[in-house]
C-alpha cells in the first residue's frame, strides 16, 4: 500500500460529539491524499462508536487507557506513514482547503521545514470571535505574519502564538527534533515550534485554514496550574537553549509570565493573588519590562475609566485634528 503525503493527527477524550465534526473537515478536504490517525486517550463516552459510523479507509483508530494528549500524538506520529505531518484537535475544525493550501506551500518552499497558518475563532454559538484594536477594528485573535528564522518570536508563546491545528511539517524532522515532550503539561506544542524553529526556517499562511472552537471544556486551567507550567516550560529553555543570549531568555521569560498574569487578571473567576504570583515573577526575570506592562495595560487604563467624559472627549478632539493635519 502506497503512503499517504499528509498524516492527520486527532487525539481525543470524551469529545465524541465534537470529534464527528473535526472528522468531517478532514474527509472534506479538497486534497484528498492523506491518512487520518485517531489516538483515543482513554475516552468513556461514544468516541468508539462515534468513529465506526464513519466507516473510512483513511481512518486508523486507536485506543490507550488515560496518559495525556502528548503520549497520544507521539503514539500517532510513530504509526504515521505521511511525508508531512498535520494536527488537528477534537474539539476543532479544518477549513476545506486547509492540506491543499499548505501542501502548495511546502512544494513551493523546499527549503521550509513548517508551516503555519491564521485561525478564526469561533465562540461555543459559532459566532466568530476577533480581536479589537486601539481604533475599534476587528481583526483575527490568531494572525501568521511572520516567516522565516523565527524562534525569537515563537519560542516564549508570545508575541507570536502558533495554534496547533494550523501547522504541517515535514516528516523527515522528528529524526532531529523528536516529538512532543511527554513531560510536559502545557506548551509541548510551543516547545515543538522552539526545537523547529531552531533548525529550519517556519513559512506563515496569513489566510485562516482552521477554526478554533472555544467552550467550556477548553476554558483556562486554574492559574496554580499554569504557573507550574510557564515554571516548567522556561526552565527547559534556560537548560536547552545555551546557545542563545540569557538577556533574550530572560525578557522571553518577563513577558510569559506577564502574559498569563493579566490573562488571570482579566478572568474574573480567580483572585488578583494569583496575577500578583506571575507578575512578580515577572519583575524578577525583567523588572523594566514587566514595570512597562503594568503602566500600559493596568495603570493607564484603570487612569483612563476614571478620567471625567468631557476631558476623554477633548483628548479625542485633538487626536482627530492632529490626524487631519498630518
Amino acid at each position: 500500500m502506497s503512503s499517504p503525503r499528509v498524516s492527520v493527527i486527532i487525539p481525543t477524550f470524551n469529545r465524541a460529539a465534537m470529534l464527528r465534526d473535526a472528522i468531517d473537515s478532514v474527509l472534506n478536504q479538497t486534497f484528498e491524499d492523506y491518512e487520518i490517525i485517531v489516538v483515543d486517550d482513554g475516552s468513556t463516552d461514544n468516541t468508539r462508536e462515534t468513529i465506526s459510523k464513519f466507516n473510512s479507509p483513511k481512518i486508523t483508530y486507536i485506543y490507550q487507557e488515560n496518559r495525556g494528549r502528548s503520549i497520544a500524538r507521539n503514539i500517532a506520529l510513530s504509526r504515521a506513514r505521511g511525508e508531512f505531518i498535520a494536527f488537528l484537535d477534537s474539539d476543532d475544525i479544518f477549513l476545506p482547503y486547509k492540506l491543499e493550501k499548505q501542501i502548495n506551500a511546502m512544494e513551493i518552499q523546499k527549503d521550509y521545514g513548517m508551516v503555519y497558518s491564521a485561525a478564526i475563532v469561533a465562540g461555543d454559538k459559532g459566532n466568530e470571535l476577533y480581536d479589537i484594536n486601539s481604533r475599534g477594528d476587528k481583526g483575527l485573535l490568531h494572525e501568521a505574519t511572520v516567516s522565516g528564522w523565527i524562534y525569537e518570536k515563537v519560542a516564549f508563546y508570545t508575541p507570536v502564538t502558533i495554534i496547533l491545528p494550523s501547522v504541517m511539517f515535514r516528516a523527515a524532522l522528528l529524526s532531529k527534533i523528536g516529538g512532543f515532550d511527554e513531560n510536559l503539561d502545557r506548551f509541548e506544542d510551543t516547545d515543538m515550534w522552539r526545537r523547529i524553529a531552531k533548525r529550519h526556517r517556519i513559512l506563515a499562511i496569513s489566510e485562516p485554514l482552521c477554526i478554533i472552537r472555544c467552550h467550556a471544556g477548553n476554558k483556562m486551567e486554574h492559574p496554580d496550574k499554569v504557573y507550574r507550567s510557564v515554571t516548567d516550560y522556561i526552565s527547559k529553555i534556560f537548560r536547552e537553549d545555551r546557545d542563545i543570549s540569557t538577556g533574550f531568555k530572560r525578557r522571553g521569560a518577563s513577558a510569559l509570565h506577564f502574559h498569563y498574569g493579566y490573562a488571570v487578571f482579566l478572568n474574573g473567576e480567580y483572585s488578583k493573588y494569583f496575577a500578583i504570583k506571575f507578575f512578580i515573577r515577572s519583575f524578577k526575570y525583567l523588572p523594566v519590562y514587566c514595570v512597562a506592562q503594568c503602566i500600559k495595560k493596568i495603570a493607564m487604563p484603570a487612569l483612563y475609566r476614571s478620567t471625567p467624559d468631557f476631558i476623554k472627549k477633548a483628548v479625542r478632539y485633538c487626536k482627530s485634528v492632529f490626524k487631519k493635519k498630518k
